[in-house]
């Protein structure tokens, strides 16, 4: 099996976990707070990465840049616990689907940072938001779809695209297995000291699905680390859609929460606009690398 087709399958399996991950997460809301289960997914998390950051002697943070390293946990642990919240209150595919949107909001952040977006950006990232505005257009005829957790959900993307843009900046001066470590640990510890005092005792059926949880949040990290290990961006981008199809399945023939035309259409807009974009930073990153080889530019 070549490298891309491996790759392919990694990503597959990663975003099919981060989808049962959800299903779990919509079933444990009924009786568990959002913010406890999002306590096991990082606590899960950080007591598998230990060993391999004590091991690997990669427990030293470096600080560089102390604004990044905030920026990025703080960005991060937000979005993935208003992603939680507003699983318990969307269907799993409309959820997911919002979480993926964050890829659309990455220009427009670093445009901000003084990073220059291009015009085929702008139509790529305006293509981007007419899917989102077809999808809740959709939703009126939705009785049980509320615009307000739509609304929560592209701030959970927004915050999740602040905290790739940190990201980068992390990843010139720390290992990816350092920054992941640190991330469920600050992760955990935070949550507990903000949220704890409203958790509850939890059932022998509530904790099992907490298990799982934490199980399909640490397949979701392990094999999108691997996948991207073989392969670009811009070749795997079309696949972490999937996770899409897998829930809005389940939201269908489960919970029987039959999704209106108009997700589908507006998430197929949202997945050709993603995916573009993806292939437009891989190609703008190749010439800028060609720039920088023949002396063009300054390698910064």
């Amino acid at each position: 099996m070549s490298n891309e087709n491996k790759a392919i399958v990694y990503v597959l399996i990663a975003y099919v976990s981060i989808a049962i991950m959800g299903i779990f997460v919509k079933f444990a809301s009924a009786t568990v707070p959002s913010s406890e289960i999002l306590f096991v997914r990082f606590f899960l998390g950080a007591i598998f990465l230990l060993p391999f950051v004590v091991k690997t002697k990669q427990l030293k943070i470096n600080f560089t840049k102390p604004q990044y390293f905030i920026l990025r946990n703080a960005a991060g642990i937000s979005a993935m616990l208003l992603m939680f919240y507003i699983i318990k209150h969307l269907p799993v595919a409309i959820a997911i689907l919002l979480m993926n949107t964050s890829a659309l909001f990455v220009p427009i952040i670093l445009l901000f940072l003084g990073i220059r977006t291009t015009l085929t950006q702008v139509i790529l990232i305006s293509l981007g938001f007419i899917g989102v505005c077809v999808i809740l257009l959709g939703s009126h005829s939705q009785a049980h779809i509320d615009n307000f957790y739509v609304f929560i959900g592209i701030v959970s993307a927004i915050l999740a695209a602040i905290a790739y843009c940190s990201l980068q900046e992390l990843n010139k001066y720390n290992s990816p297995q350092n920054i992941v470590f640190y991330f469920h640990t600050i992760g955990f510890l935070s949550i507990a000291l903000i949220f704890g005092h409203d958790w509850v005792w939890v059932s022998l059926s509530s904790f099992i699905l907490l298990i799982c949880v934490g199980i399909f949040g640490l397949s979701f990290q392990i094999y999108v680390t691997k996948a991207f290990k073989y392969a670009s961006a811009s070749t795997l981008t079309p696949f972490t859609f999937i996770g899409v199809v897998f829930s809005g399945l389940f939201d269908a023939f489960i919970v029987k929460d039959h999704l209106p035309t108009t997700f589908w259409i507006g998430a197929l807009i949202i997945v050709i606009a993603v995916s573009l974009l993806a292939k437009d930073n891989a190609k703008r990153a190749k010439l800028k690398k060609l720039a920088e080889n023949h002396g063009v530019i300054s390698k910064k």
